[in-house]
């Protein structure tokens, strides 16, 4: 059982990180241009969002028992 709950609670810290990542994107389209070092930050928040998301799939699946 709290096995289950550290698995839950992990998913919920993912799901945050996750949404973080999407709101400083997001907030990052609302400029016209990005310097060099904002193009490079841009990047680098894809790349984690992504991970964010594909480690939150395995940690759903696997509490699914399906993983």
């Amino acid at each position: 059982m709290a096995k289950n709950s550290a698995l839950r609670a992990r998913i919920g810290v993912l799901r945050t990180e996750h949404q973080a990542l999407k709101e400083r994107l997001t907030s990052m389209r609302g400029h016209r241009f990005l310097t060099p070092e904002e193009e490079l930050e841009k990047r680098t928040l894809q790349k984690l969002k992504l991970m964010k998301k594909d480690a939150l799939a395995a940690l759903v699946a696997k509490s699914r028992g399906t993983a």
